[in-house]
C-alpha cells in the first residue's frame, strides 16, 4: 500500500515498463541493444541464410563486415572525384575503375547484413528489377569500355556508362525509400516547368 505512495509498485512498474518499452522482466532479462536494433529494422537472419554466407560470423561482425565494406566503397566512389580530370584529359580508366568498383562494393555490401539470396531477390523484386538490371550492366559496361576501349572514342563513352550507372544506381537507392521515386519525378517536373 505505501509502496503506492513513496513510487510505482512492483506490479505497476513492470506493467509501466511493458507499456513503455514493450517488454517485461528485469533490465539482464531485456534484449541486448543489437537484438532490438535488428528486429526494428526488421533484419532477423534466417537460419538458412546464416548457413549460406559466413556461418560463423554474428551479428556484430556482419554488422562490421557491412560498415566496413560500405564505407570502402562510398570512400573509393568519393576518391574517383580526384581524378575525373584525366576523365574529361581522355584517360578513364583510373576514375572509372575506382568510381564503379566502389559502387560495387557498397552493394554487395548489403549481403553481409542480409545475405546474397535474399539481397538478389530485393534486386530482383518488381519494383526493382529494371533499375538493378540497368546499374549492373553500366557498371559492367564501364569495366569494359574503360579497359578494352582505350582509344579517345573510349573515354566518351565511359562518360556515358557513368552516367547511366549513376541514373540507375539513384533511381535502384530511391526504391528502397517510400515515395522517393515519386517525389524525385515531382521534383524535376517543377525544375523542368520553371
Amino acid at each position: 500500500m505505501l509502496g503506492g505512495f513513496f513510487g510505482p509498485s512492483g506490479e505497476e512498474e513492470e506493467v509501466a515498463r511493458e507499456r513503455y518499452f514493450g517488454m517485461r522482466g528485469s533490465v539482464a532479462e531485456q534484449p541486448a541493444l543489437l537484438q532490438r536494433m535488428r528486429s526494428a529494422a526488421r533484419m532477423e537472419p534466417t537460419q538458412t541464410v546464416m548457413e549460406e554466407m559466413c556461418p560463423q560470423l554474428t551479428f556484430r561482425q556482419r554488422l562490421f563486415g557491412f560498415a566496413l565494406c560500405f564505407c570502402v566503397g562510398v570512400t573509393l566512389s568519393v576518391t574517383s572525384l580526384f581524378s575525373f580530370s584525366q576523365l574529361l584529359l581522355g584517360h578513364p580508366t583510373p576514375f572509372a575503375i575506382k568510381y564503379t568498383f566502389g559502387n560495387a562494393l557498397s552493394l554487395v555490401s548489403m549481403c553481409f547484413l542480409v545475405g546474397p539470396r535474399r539481397q538478389l531477390r530485393n534486386m530482383t523484386s518488381s519494383t526493382r528489377w529494371i533499375a538493378a538490371l540497368i546499374y549492373v550492366v553500366a557498371m559492367g559496361l564501364t569495366f569494359v569500355s574503360c579497359l578494352v576501349f582505350k582509344a579517345k572514342g573510349g573515354a566518351l563513352l565511359v562518360l556515358i556508362c557513368i552516367v547511366v550507372q549513376f541514373c540507375a544506381m539513384t533511381w535502384y537507392a530511391l526504391s528502397y525509400i517510400p515515395f522517393g521515386r515519386r517525389l524525385l519525378k515531382s521534383c524535376l517536373r517543377s525544375a523542368v516547368d520553371v
